[in-house]
């Protein structure tokens, strides 16, 4: 009898284990932005660089990485010592590719992605408060969606 009440103990503990990982795995992930109408999401990383800290409005910068990067190595190589009040927004590439993702480079994904990042782009600045039209940076693969964004979508952008 003692043995199956040790086991049903210990099912218990791992079962709490197990929940407790799942809320934690949960809590750590990067948001995700949904595009209504499509199966196609993004997730992306929310920095407030220096003082910033995103009670106020705040004009935003929309950071698209290279080919094969994460938007973690991005910020931490290229904007964490970005001393401005803003808001910044990383988006991550929406193919995958070697240790990170990657953005269109083919006609065809981009009349799928263009009009998806435009979109993506348009819920997050509702999202989170911010002054003025966002402005876009891109590196590698992440410039040339910039580009395209900028052909197609320009009025959405401050530069």
């Amino acid at each position: 009898m003692n043995y199956w009440i040790c086991t049903g103990d210990n099912t218990v503990r791992i079962v709490q284990f197990i929940l407790i990982l799942a809320l934690v795995q949960w809590w750590l992930r990067d948001p995700v932005v949904e595009i209504p109408g499509s199966d196609t999401r993004f997730a992306y990383q929310l920095e407030y660089p220096g003082d910033a800290d995103g009670n106020d409005p705040l004009p935003m910068l929309v950071a698209l990485h290279g080919n094969g990067d994460t938007v973690d190595n991005f910020y931490s190589t290229a904007l964490d010592q970005l001393n401005v009040p803003v808001c910044i927004i990383l988006l991550k590439g929406p193919l995958a590719y070697g240790r990170g993702s990657a953005w269109p480079c083919k006609q065809a994904d981009f009349k799928t992605y263009g009009p998806a990042v435009a979109q993506a782009i348009e819920i997050l600045t509702h999202k989170y408060s911010t002054k003025g039209k966002p402005v876009l940076f891109g590196f590698s693969g992440g410039a040339m969606t910039a580009y395209y964004q900028a052909i197609k979508h320009g009025d959405s952008y401050s530069y």
